[in-house]
């Protein structure tokens, strides 16, 4: 027997004919990932990295996304495969629960962002994304457009954008805090329920951590029975349960995996992901965003304001130091910027040649064209760089307000600073700072969505002025060239100007 069951976004498929399951098995192979290399290898030692279905532990239980259920039938007929004797079940229906958003005076869409809120308040099923580039005020469309869709709303975010998104709606929306549910934590997580249950207050927007949800569906994969016991439901019961009709995923590349299966078992009405760069260097993910974005329901302008210079800065290690170089992780081949900066921090010489190297690109692209209000934005790929260089400007800039902002370190370090050092992924994305003249990219990094949103930190300032991106590359660090002509050609119709310059060492 074949059960299948649909959802808003996902259809289930449990099945004890093993022939079927073994079908699947081979069909799911192309949206499986293997860690540094593709599920084809043949290296029989390489991990399974990430699954973008969903499974129940040791059973033929598999929930797919629609649209990935679709290419699972074609591929069953291709192979002259029939799904037959199948007992079919729709839980689509169910009670949405209506909110009167209202969006404040002054809060209007401007020309350019009239068809977005169109695209998406016309026709609110399944799913879409708004592709727009940083700073073309995706949180604003959105909040206009759930106003005029009138849904209750469910926002699903990295823990780390929970106060951010705390702070734009009451800003964008008359609403107060008391109106945002925050669901952090299982504990949060099973109150909510408890309180849905027993017909209490919710909140007129909910708010959950993505990790949140993530714990959730792994518990209930693991043991249904148990997962239900300890949450009061299943993941699939939930939207339906807080009457939540539209679910909105911010910075969806960031953790695109995680939000993959969090919508398949979201069984809602709606859903709007925003993204400026949902891009992959991994042919899986692309297929997989392709699964839950179609062409025909992602608006992107496809066009980008050019108004930042980058400078590529190249340098050469002395021979000296370059054999005290590591850039690779024990037991991987694949480059690491991570322990590049490690060889960095353990070796006194290679640590003042850097120093000198940063520190006369900042003297360069900040210091000496500051003016007032300017600010600067320093990336490395280590909390513990970014604390020693801190320190170090500090002592160097005692005029100048430097601040780090890592891990928990509290916002005011990054609003405040005049210039702050950072990670990419404590600030490589969906933060903004005001006044951002320039941007230090000291880490050599070869993703193209990482490129693209630490570039997009800097906006186009209304005075007029210029901003520069700097990054650097290492001549005799084969890596490290070849990520440089990766974002040359990445950013060649995204700025206004790019320049190759010798670094200024001494």
């Amino acid at each position: 027997m074949i059960e299948v069951q649909y959802f808003n976004l996902s259809v289930s498929l449990a099945t004890n004919v093993q022939n079927l399951a073994n079908y699947i098995e081979e069909f799911l192979r192309k949206f499986y990932t293997v860690k540094g290399q593709s599920y084809n290898s043949s290296d029989s030692d390489s991990a399974l990295d990430k699954r973008f279905v969903g499974k129940l532990k040791n059973q033929n239980v598999y929930l797919f996304h629609v649209n990935q259920f679709l290419h699972l039938i074609t591929y069953l007929r291709e192979i002259g495969y029939e799904l037959t004797d199948v007992v079919k079940t729709d839980h689509r229906d169910y009670t949405i629960a209506k909110e009167d958003y209202q969006v404040k005076p002054g809060w209007k869409p401007n020309e350019e962002q009239e068809p977005m809120v169109e695209f998406l308040t016309s026709s609110p099923t399944k799913s879409k994304l708004l592709g727009l580039r940083t700073g073309g005020g995706k949180t604003v469309v959105s909040l206009i457009s759930l106003a005029k869709i009138g849904w209750r709303t469910g926002i699903v975010i990295l823990p780390q954008y929970i106060d951010k998104w705390c702070g734009d709606i009451p800003n964008v929306h008359i609403a107060t805090s008391k109106d945002v549910m925050v669901v952090q934590g299982s504990k949060a997580l099973r109150g909510l329920v408890a309180l849905a249950k027993d017909n209490e207050y919710v909140g007129r927007y909910i708010v959950f951590s993505s990790r949140t949800l993530q714990e959730f569906i792994f518990q209930f994969e693991e043991d249904p029975a148990l997962c239900v016991q300890v949450y009061g439901c299943t993941p699939l019961e939930l939207m339906p349960l807080l009457g939540i009709g539209v679910v909105l995923v911010d910075e969806s590349h960031q953790h695109f995996h995680a939000i993959y299966r969090i919508l398949i078992y979201s069984n809602v009405k709606y859903q709007i992901g925003l993204s400026a760069t949902l891009l992959s260097d991994d042919n899986v993910v692309t297929r997989a965003h392709n699964v839950v974005y179609p062409k025909q329901f992602v608006y992107d302008t496809g066009s980008f304001i050019r108004y930042t210079d980058v400078y590529a800065l190249s340098y050469y290690i002395p021979d000296t130091m370059i054999r005290k170089v590591k850039f690779t992780n024990y037991g991987s081949h694949n480059y690491a910027h991570t322990a590049f900066e490690q060889s960095i921090m353990r070796d006194r010489d290679l640590k003042a040649f850097h120093l000198k190297l940063w520190g006369n690109a900042i003297e360069d692209f900040y210091v000496d064209p500051y003016e007032k209000g300017d600010t600067c934005m320093i990336f490395v790929a280590t909390v513990k760089l970014a604390s020693f260089l801190t320190g170090y400007l500090r002592d160097k800039y005692p005029e100048y307000n430097v601040q780090r902002y890592c891990e928990d370190d509290p916002f005011e370090n990054l609003e405040e600073a005049d210039i702050v050092v950072t990670t990419i992924i404590s600030a490589g994305t969906a933060v903004d700072k005001a006044n951002l003249r320039t941007v230090i990219q000291t880490v050599s990094v070869s993703s193209t969505v990482a490129n693209i949103q630490n570039l997009g930190r800097l906006r186009q300032l209304k005075d007029g002025k210029d901003t520069r991106f700097v990054y650097f590359f290492a001549e005799n660090i084969r890596k490290q060239t070849t990520y440089h002509y990766k974002r040359k050609e990445l950013f060649r119709d995204r700025v206004k100007t790019q320049s190759i310059r010798k670094a200024r060492i001494h």
